[in-house]
């Protein structure tokens, strides 16, 4: 029986997008679940047992009767190349990063985790390199642009699911503004402290070295956790080391950033 599309006489562009599809074959991987409901699948495989998971259970807990259900497939498939779990052999697992951002429930981790899930998909790589600092087209224009532009490798029948997938994954993720500009939000630290960052994490070693409450304050006579003294802490970039003594014999460190010269402050 005849296809509504194979009733009507096509148009120049259908006729295109044939020619297009039948070079492709099938589309190329992308998501078929939004980012959202793949987190959701990988939050009921964390409240089971976030690493090597029978996958019947994690379906049931996702609402499908087995794990051998196309749409539970589907929706697996999504969270893998969102890299919220991975698979081994027929187990599943959520992913370190994962498990620490449901262990932690943090917003912040949860923001940052969403976006950088957003760069996972080849096919959200290519997205968001095309339009940045450009406006995103509206879901029809967006699937229009997928299937003829041979780049983006989707087949037409594909082209609507990716672009909305996309669009309302995006959107979760928070990478979108009111105009839907791509914006990936900038982390709450300062300008020093990103600067920290820029030398291995310097920043984190030193809360590593102070968790757990046991050392509120830097002696300067003792050695760190990463295994560096305390006193050979070099300052990171663009700041400045002040050592505080105190009367019990520690010393406080504090770096901040240095003070401009009068010349510097008038310009």
């Amino acid at each position: 029986m005849p296809s509504n599309e194979q009733e009507h006489k096509p148009s120049t562009n259908s006729g295109r997008t044939a020619a297009l599809d039948s070079k492709r074959g099938r589309s190329v991987s992308h998501p078929r679940y939004t980012l959202e409901q793949a987190e959701r699948l990988a939050k009921a495989a964390f409240d089971i047992g976030p690493r090597n998971c029978d996958q019947d259970r994690v379906a049931q807990r996702a609402g499908y009767s087995r794990a051998d259900n196309g749409a539970y497939k589907s929706l697996r498939a999504a969270a893998v190349q969102f890299g919220l779990v991975t698979i081994s052999e027929s187990l599943l697992s959520v992913s370190e990063e994962w498990i620490h951002v449901f262990d932690e429930d943090d917003p912040t981790l949860y923001r940052r985790a969403r976006q950088g899930a957003m760069r996972r998909p080849p096919l959200y790589q290519q997205l968001l390199e095309d339009y940045d600092g450009r406006q995103l087209p509206n879901v029809q224009r967006l699937a229009q642009q997928l299937h003829i532009n041979q780049k983006y490798g989707i087949r037409r029948d594909a082209a609507s699911t990716a672009a909305t997938v996309f669009l309302e994954s995006a959107r979760y993720a928070g990478i979108l503004n009111d105009r839907d500009y791509i914006e990936f939000t900038q982390t709450d630290e300062t300008p020093a402290e990103e600067a920290v960052d820029d030398i291995d994490g310097w920043d984190s070693r030193i809360s590593r070295a102070n968790e757990g409450g046991t050392r509120s304050r830097l002696e300067t006579s003792k050695t760190s956790a990463f295994g560096q003294s305390y006193s050979d802490l070099a300052s990171p970039p663009g700041l400045h080391r002040f050592e505080i003594p105190l009367s019990d014999g520690t010393t406080v460190l504090i770096f901040a950033p240095s003070r401009l010269p009068a010349g510097e402050k008038d310009r």
